[in-house]
């Protein structure tokens, strides 16, 4: 699995889980954070080009694309063995009793309209409004480790999130970046009547589907790679409760 920072850690956690067979190697592509401001075509050479190292080095029997932006925005570079991370709509569609729910997106995903798209899809009920939001800030929050410490931070993003949850009378929302459910908790407190679906609980289930049945076979394990400098990582990865050395990855 690959990111751009941090963030798909959260997916990781979940994959363990359902595959506690399988070496999991992660790729913190920390040298070309953050993906969610790059414009398509620069980010579609870096993911491409993440997505080749990544199997020319570990052959994996499943690559995560862990990334929603480069999944809603460059769906021709998944398939076979290649997976991204969806928004989960579903879920949230389903928990939603006004009939709005919020996608709490990155910046190029908001601004490339595949929110508008997908309210369209056969994925969103009848009667479901979809509200694209700027979740980026939240994301950097995250991703520097503000979100364990700095109160005052996390309370003028949350601030400006629940202005937006207001004024369109949302009370479910996708977390649409995978840097998100890192919040959970302070989402939960600041939003106590607001329901907040995880990406990470899709990929759990596509991880038991394809490798449940044995096809990946180890240990278990974890690996963490950075592609920039891994010691401000590996501080940030502590913090978290991360313990697992980080190490270089070039290419």
């Amino acid at each position: 699995m690959f990111d751009s920072g941090l963030g798909s850690l959260s997916v990781v956690r979940r994959l363990r889980r359902a595959v506690p067979q399988a070496p999991v190697v992660y790729l913190a592509d920390t040298a070309n954070y953050p993906y969610g401001t790059r414009r398509p075509a620069e980010l579609r050479r870096i993911v491409a080009g993440r997505i080749r190292l990544l199997r020319d080095r570990f052959s994996p029997d499943l690559l995560v694309v862990g990334s929603i932006t480069p999944t809603l925005l460059l769906p021709d570079l998944l398939g076979g063995r290649v997976v991204g991370v969806a928004p989960p709509l579903r879920r949230a569609a389903e928990a939603t009793r006004t009939g709005h729910v919020g996608v709490l997106a990155t910046r190029s995903v908001v601004e490339s309209g595949r929110i508008e798209a997908l309210a369209a899809g056969p994925g969103v009920p009848a009667g479901v409004h979809l509200h694209a939001i700027d979740a980026s800030p939240l994301v950097d929050l995250v991703e520097s480790g503000a979100f364990l410490d700095d109160d005052d931070a996390c309370a003028a993003r949350l601030a400006e999130l629940g202005d937006a949850l207001a004024r369109h009378g949302i009370d479910s929302a996708a977390l649409s970046s995978t840097h998100l459910p890192f919040l959970a908790e302070r989402l939960a407190g600041a939003f106590p009547r607001v329901r907040f679906a995880d990406p990470g609980e899709d990929v759990e289930e596509a991880a038991r589907g394809r490798l449940g049945g044995g096809a990946a076979r180890g240990e278990g394990g974890l690996r963490v790679y950075a592609s920039g400098d891994p010691a401000p990582l590996e501080k940030r990865l502590r913090r978290l409760g991360v313990s697992e050395e980080v190490r270089r990855l070039d290419g």
